[in-house]
């Protein structure tokens, strides 16, 4: 970015507002009508666990989640419906 602006381009990140909403892809529609049946969620849930050897800090753990979820917008949207249209949220 300092590279854009020392040639002179004219704006700013932070001039430009987040945007709220967006229209979903096509597999993002699939993925909410299969979460809209029973069971639906399941496919898109692969179970893991790690083994940790020796203690866990948890609020580190946790910081790093939020840290890597505020990072990456792909991993902060939820469904919303607006006058019958399907339309992704991005969380703050």
């Amino acid at each position: 970015m300092s590279t854009m602006a020392a040639a002179g381009f004219p704006f700013r990140i932070d001039d430009y507002a987040p945007r709220q909403f967006a229209a979903p892809s096509s597999t993002q529609r699939r993925q909410y009508a299969l979460a809209q049946r029973p069971g639906g969620q399941l496919p898109y849930h692969l179970p893991q666990a790690p083994w940790i050897d020796g203690p866990l800090d948890v609020e580190r753990l946790e910081e790093c989640f939020r840290d890597v979820i505020a990072r990456h917008e792909n991993l902060r949207p939820s469904f919303v419906m607006s006058d019958g249209e399907l339309l992704l949220r991005t969380n703050s």
